[in-house]
């Protein structure tokens, strides 16, 4: 047995806004999202390297 589905549109209802409508990407956000982006690789990169190399390291 088929159930119906009834929608009403009321005009009375407002649509609540989200963050979307308020975020607004365009290219300066994606720059500075991407230069942000390859400093936290450099740091991760460079904090590996540096572990790495000081593993086994004695001292004098």
């Amino acid at each position: 047995m088929p159930r119906y589905v009834t929608i009403n549109k009321s005009s009375s209802r407002k649509r609540k806004k989200t963050i979307r409508g308020k975020l607004k990407t365009g290219p300066v956000a994606l720059a500075v999202v991407t230069v942000v982006l390859f400093c936290v690789l450099g740091l991760l990169f460079l904090a590996q390297v540096f572990q790495s190399q000081t593993k086994n390291y004695q001292g004098i």
